[in-house]
């Protein structure tokens, strides 16, 4: 068992357990020192001493919130409410291993994280052979994209340029159209009428 946060947990090689926030990013190493209980081989230590021995390392999976906690306040007949909501910080950590001198107690699945350690050098080094084979190829098509996108922003200019006045004179010709036949109105109106 630990203590974090003034709470207490109890935990074991490979257990994720959420914790107040602990200071950190994801993927970074964690010690909790504070242990207040330890089993080891059917043997119960609560002794200061040899608890001072053991160390719990875990890395931070991520750091969240907890939810959403209503604090409601109110005062009978004095017309007195207060509501308020909190989110407590919490830090998700992976306990790692848990060394008590020389004995340590880890995770089973060592192996697959030198399986995954392998697969992701391997992955990288093709990467890297892809990109020094990219980099030469994007010289060549980098000059050719310029120059296309050159090409197109000409065309596109051209094309807004000429667009602008044709709208302009067909608008006038519709304005000079509603004009004229308003004159062709008030002229019959003009006349003087017969007796």
């Amino acid at each position: 068992m630990i203590k974090s946060g003034g709470k207490q947990y109890k935990v074991k090689a490979g257990d994720d357990i959420l914790l107040e926030k602990i200071e950190g990013k994801s993927g970074d190493l964690v010690e909790l020192n504070d242990v207040i209980f330890l089993i080891d081989d059917k043997k119960n230590m609560a002794a200061h001493k040899d608890l001072s021995k053991v160390h719990v390392k875990g890395v931070i999976v991520e750091q969240t919130k907890g939810d959403k906690v209503i604090v409601y306040k109110h005062k009978a007949k004095k017309g007195y409410r207060r509501k308020r909501g909190h989110r407590q910080l919490l830090t998700k950590v992976k306990i790692e291993e848990i060394k008590f001198g020389e004995k340590k107690s880890t995770i089973a699945a060592e192996s697959k994280k030198v399986e995954k350690k392998t697969a992701v050098k391997k992955e990288t080094q093709g990467v890297s052979k892809k990109k020094e084979v990219k980099g030469k190829k994007e010289t060549k098509e980098t000059k050719e994209t310029k120059k296309v996108v050159a090409k197109t922003a000409k065309k596109s200019v051209a094309k807004s340029t000429a667009k602008k006045p044709a709208k302009k004179s067909s608008a006038g010709k519709a304005k000079t159209e509603v004009t004229s036949k308003s004159a062709k109105k008030s002229k019959p109106a003009d006349k003087p009428k017969s007796k």
